[in-house]
């Protein structure tokens, strides 16, 4: 595993993302704290990964919840806009109904 290759070679955790491939970096980068720290864990005795040890399900979930807050935020933005558009509507017209009436007036 790249990662583990690294640290053989005595590059520090907190540089690791930054020596890694693009694609690996942003991997690595993209994934939650704990799951990063579980991945830097010493490896199996083939170099890879102990991937017993990773907590797919609490990575699950994780994403899972990040999503949901991603979606909620959205969401209330829409309905805050969708909940103004009546106002503006109302304001618009009364705009253009008095902008009428004063080319009458005059």
């Amino acid at each position: 595993m790249e990662i583990h290759g690294l640290l053989r070679q005595g590059v520090v955790v907190d540089k690791i993302s930054s020596q890694l491939s693009p694609w690996a970096s942003a991997l690595f980068e993209f994934l939650p704290p704990f799951i990063r720290r579980q991945l830097l864990l010493y490896p199996e005795f083939d170099d890879s990964a102990q991937l017993s040890q990773i907590e797919t399900e609490k990575l699950l979930a994780y994403l899972v919840e990040e999503e949901i807050n991603k979606r909620l935020v959205w969401s209330l933005n829409l309905y805050f806009i969708l909940s103004l558009m009546p106002l503006l509507l109302d304001s618009l017209a009364f705009f253009t109904l008095l902008m009428i009436n004063k080319e009458l007036v005059w």
